[in-house]
């Protein structure tokens, strides 16, 4: 354009030298050429913007249409999805349901209304643990006939709450699977601790008339006895934990001096540490005893303990105790073997062993499931953090009475 322009001034200044006379003419001339190089530059220009406009239309048109279609799928999904779902806003006010759980719960007609004023107390009570504490929720509850595992998240935005979504996935079949099996279980072990008894006794008195037998059938009446007494205590860690496993459990809340009981059971154990070449710090931050279940906190401290001697060679372990806020905390912490990174989540499974190629005089598994059980029924966590070949810390939150 720039360079149109400053050609016709040149050709104008030309005719100007050539016959000045005429510069009027020149001049209108120039302008008018001036006026039809603007308006055929804007029609380009708007010729251009409209092309452009016409394009961005039809892009934002089709992410629109998407939207749109995404929204009627989801929406589709969430309506006839098998889970039950609920939405309440920040008001609690309910804004969806599913038609799951309107069919579960049987609840209909309740979409706007205030939340206090149409759910059960089964289902109020979940709301507002979620609601009102604005956090998220992930529990097992029994509503009605049926267990359901509840899944809460809130919706925040910018530090602001707007409200919570519940997701209530029905589990009964498998909390009857878990019924069934804890009760085969159990009745398999009470039905094998007779016999077993039985056994152990009877090899026991084999052993004592040692002298007529040979060698090798020494060696293998070791064995039997040996083996005989893991499965007794595999029997009895089964029994345990089938009592611990009890909808109720009923705990005797006393006053237990703790360093006592904690120095009582490293006393236990001392003979093995020594024999290992295991030191046993007990370091203590309590002036005197908390009211807690002394079964409980013998159970936990026991396990923990053997455990660390177990799957340690030599080195030191060390138990700290203290209490804060409310809560007794248990720390025992070894420098043996530890735990892989992966195996980490599933020490406290039932019959899980960490490494069964170590050499290591392994147990029934089932001491850690029982500590966590124990824990749980005392309102507690524990927490762990291992590396491999440098060790391992078990740390024990329990609300004090």
């Amino acid at each position: 354009m720039i360079t149109r322009i400053i050609g016709l001034g040149i050709v104008v200044l030309l005719a100007l030298m050539y016959d000045a006379s005429l510069s009027g003419l020149y001049f209108i001339v120039y302008m008018c050429a001036l006026i039809l190089m603007e308006m055929n530059q804007k029609g380009k220009f708007d010729q251009e913007m409209s092309d452009y406009r016409r394009r961005k239309n039809t892009q934002i048109k089709a992410v629109e249409n998407e939207r749109i279609l995404n929204q009627k799928i989801l929406k589709t999904l969430i309506k006839t999805m098998s889970s039950p779902m609920l939405y309440i806003d920040r008001n609690g006010i309910i804004c969806f349901t599913n038609n799951s759980f309107k069919d579960n719960f049987g609840l209909s007609d309740i979409q706007g209304k205030y939340y206090k004023d149409v759910l059960g107390q089964g289902l109020l009570q979940i709301v507002q643990e979620c609601y009102l504490f604005e956090k998220k929720y992930n529990e097992t509850r029994k509503l009605g006939e049926r267990y359901y595992q509840v899944d809460s998240n809130p919706l925040i935005k910018n530090q602001l709450f707007y409200g919570t979504i519940l997701l209530f996935v029905d589990v009964s079949k498998v909390k009857e699977i878990e019924k069934f099996q804890k009760q085969f279980l159990s009745d398999v072990s009470h039905e094998l601790k007779t016999p077993m008894s039985a056994i152990i006794g009877s090899v026991e008195i084999l052993n004592r008339r040692s002298g007529d037998m040979d060698e090798i059938t020494k060696e293998f009446m070791e064995i039997l006895l040996k083996e005989s007494e893991r499965m007794q205590n595999l029997i009895d860690d089964i029994l345990v934990l089938s009592k611990l496993e009890r909808p109720k459990q009923e705990l005797n809340h006393v006053f237990v001096d703790v360093n006592k009981l904690i120095e009582n059971t490293i006393q236990l154990f001392q003979e093995l540490a020594n024999e290992k070449g295991i030191e046993i710090q007990f370091i203590t931050m309590l002036e005197d005893g908390l009211v807690l279940d002394y079964k409980s906190l013998k159970t936990i401290i026991t396990n923990l303990i053997s455990n660390a001697i177990k799957y340690s060679d030599g080195g030191i372990i060390r138990i700290s105790v203290l209490y804060k806020e409310g809560t007794m905390i248990l720390i025992v912490k070894d420098h043996g073997k530890g735990i892989a990174a992966k195996n980490i989540p599933l020490i406290f499974d039932r019959f899980f062993q960490e490494d069964r190629s170590r050499g290591i005089d392994m147990g029934t598994g089932l001491g850690l499931s029982i500590v966590k059980k124990v824990i749980e029924n005392n309102n507690g966590s524990i927490e762990v953090v291992s590396e491999l070949n440098k060790g391992s810390e078990f740390t024990v939150h329990i609300p004090v009475s």
